[in-house]
């Protein structure tokens, strides 16, 4: 029997006994065993394996622990187990690229997942060098994984390998890349973006993306009417001909043109989309653009752009918003 009883509460059939007993453990002097740490994280209950999260984290066997955790996330079924150890591992194992790509070389693509996921948890760019392979690789849910561990690292070289594989046919991953070069604030050209949004699924969870390319060219995938603007049909709905939106945008001056774009992409972001932020402030869609201020850098032709596309003429003068308070909706239709 332990001196404080906690070993012996830890298996008591009371969920909220046993959260207490692992509560005690992270005051004991000489720390916790490794054994009874994994078994806390292996815990049926979900305040049980919080405690153990960050008992594990203070555990002073840190290379033990990893090597254990490591390879109960290749072995195990039990759901709560694995979920809590990649919670740890992304905590400590920290400068351990080479344990995880030992793991990974012996792991089945149902477990590389897991075991990327805890590598995108770390934010150690180190691990880069391990997750580069696995994007191109074969298995589709481990390159998507992987790209969700590239955008939890960040930084240019992350950046740089998620471009690079915008060109994939597959389309699940691209979607991936997309969503991911968006979260990470990425500004792509539209030589780069433009091969990639060719399709329509692709093309309404890359607004915000294209809205940074500040390019002209954009609008037409933003309104979903690039094939008629290229042919010069008149058969653009109510739009039609020489006046449709995408042809109208032409005319006017590059900086214009930019700020026409700057409307639609605010109307295309989602109400419930978290990830534009003012960092972003010389981006084109993001949520900080003033768009009280739009109208009034917009010459007549300008207005006439945003106006056809199914809104009503912007405010100007008294009517601005206070420059403190959200942006308004610049009342432009979302395109079917």
């Amino acid at each position: 029997m332990s001196e404080d009883g906690l070993d012996e509460a830890f298996h008591s059939a009371d969920p909220d006994v046993r959260r207490r007993a692992v509560q005690g453990m992270s005051l004991r002097p000489r720390g916790t065993p490794l054994e009874l740490i994994v078994d806390a994280l292996s815990d049926s209950d979900w305040r049980v394996r919080r405690e153990a999260i960050s008992l594990a984290s203070q555990s002073a066997e840190k290379d033990a622990l990893i090597d254990s955790l490591l390879a109960r996330l290749v072995e195990t079924d039990n759901t709560g187990l694995r979920n809590a150890a990649i919670e740890v591992l992304g905590m400590v194992a920290q400068g351990q690229a080479q344990k995880f790509a030992d793991a990974l070389a012996g792991a089945g693509g149902g477990a590389q997942k897991f075991l990327v996921e805890a590598m995108g948890k770390t934010r150690d760019p180190s691990m880069i060098d391990h997750l580069e392979p696995l994007v191109l690789g074969p298995d589709g849910n481990v390159a998507a994984a992987a790209v969700e561990a590239l955008v939890r690292i960040g930084g240019s070289r992350a950046e740089g390998l998620l471009k690079e594989r915008l060109s994939t046919p597959h389309l699940f991953l691209r979607i991936s890349i997309l969503e991911g070069l968006t979260r990470l604030g990425t500004r792509l050209t539209w030589s780069e973006l433009g091969p990639a949004v060719d399709d329509v699924i692709v093309r309404r969870i890359s607004a915000e993306l294209l809205g940074r390319t500040g390019a002209p060219e954009a609008l037409e995938f933003l309104l979903g009417e690039r094939d008629e603007v290229e042919d010069g049909r008149a058969g653009l709905g109510e739009h039609g001909g020489h006046d449709a939106p995408g042809v109208r945008l032409k005319h006017l001056p590059s900086k214009d043109a930019v700020r026409v774009i700057q409307a639609i992409a605010l109307r295309q972001d989602s109400p419930g989309n978290t990830h534009a932020s003012a960092n972003r402030d010389q981006g084109i869609s993001g949520r900080n653009l003033d768009a009280a201020n739009l109208p009034g850098h917009l010459p007549e032709h300008g207005h006439g752009v945003i106006g056809s596309l199914g809104g009503p003429p912007p405010t100007t003068g008294e009517n601005h918003r206070d420059e403190h308070q959200p942006p308004a909706d610049c009342g432009l239709n979302t395109p079917k």
